[in-house]
């Protein structure tokens, strides 16, 4: 569990560094586009032996066009990006055997989908800049803590199981507990930094915590989901690509990335001033 939370601490460590010096912009694109890769290498291994074609070739390049469209189109030609893609799914595809296509082209896309869309959105946050930043640090701090305090609190008073067909080690009380330490994480950085959330209600800082620690979980969850169904104890590709306790890259960021679409339309509808200067 500890070398677990150190993992974890590092990575935010470096995402935090990459928000607060600009320069790094495009050092957290590219570790965005080299981990979605990776997490696309993990779902092809996860579901192979299951009889689910994923192909590689149009994933990968496909999680890449996603990254550098929301890089440098700010998520303008989103559903062009998309569409090529679907394209280059089915033309694929042709090569291969029919039966069993559409099963094999529907799973290449939604994994584009899946990990392709909200990589593209962070990236986007990533160089907007400004305001942006300080939720995108918000939002991981979120992430963290509800991960942390639920791994914690679960472990320490857990009884109750939260979705046991899916994840057997989550617990009410770990949930309780991640909500906990989301939602004191968020008042804690509300009140250092006052600077940053000038204009922002106290209220909103507590639904905002909330918010987003139950989408936390439910990315926790739907990734649970997904290696239960694969049959696997973590999305890791062997010992050389272990990252400790936490499996694989999708492991670890499962929940980041789950966080990137309503973290989008969250600043769209209540911080359009985020993207003014885009």
């Amino acid at each position: 569990m500890a070398g677990r939370i150190a993992i974890a601490a590092v990575f935010l460590s470096f995402l935090v560094a990459c928000l607060m010096i600009p320069q790094l912009g495009w050092v957290m694109v590219a570790f965005i586009a080299i981990s979605g890769s990776m997490c696309i290498l993990e779902l092809r291994a996860m579901f192979r032996d299951h009889g689910v074609h994923i192909e590689k070739r149009v994933a990968i390049l496909g999680v890449l066009l996603m990254v550098l469209e929301g890089a440098y189109s700010s998520l303008e030609n989103t559903a062009l990006a998309l569409g090529l893609i679907t394209t280059a799914a089915f033309a694929s595809r042709l090569r291969g055997e029919v039966k069993g296509s559409f099963r094999d082209v529907a799973s290449t896309i939604g994994v584009v989908t899946y990990i392709g869309l909200p990589s593209a959105i962070w990236a986007s946050l990533f160089l907007i800049g400004g305001k942006a930043h300080v939720w995108c640090a918000l939002t991981l701090t979120v992430v963290f803590l509800t991960d942390s305090f639920a791994l914690f609190v679960g472990k320490a008073i857990g009884k109750h199981k939260l979705i046991p067909s899916i994840s057997p080690g989550k617990t009410i009380e770990g949930s309780i507990g991640g909500l906990g330490g989301a939602v004191a994480g968020t008042l804690v950085a509300y009140y250092a930094f006052p600077a940053k959330f000038e204009g922002v209600p106290l209220w909103e800082m507590f639904v905002f915590a909330g918010l987003f620690c139950v989408v936390t979980q439910v990315g926790d969850l739907a990734e649970s989901m997904l290696k239960r169904d694969a049959g696997v104890k973590d999305s890791g590709l062997g010992k050389m690509l272990n990252l400790g306790g936490h499996g694989g890259f999708l492991d670890m960021l499962d929940a980041v990335l789950f966080t990137g679409i309503p973290l989008y339309t969250y600043l769209k509808i209540f911080h359009p001033e985020v993207f003014v200067s885009v």
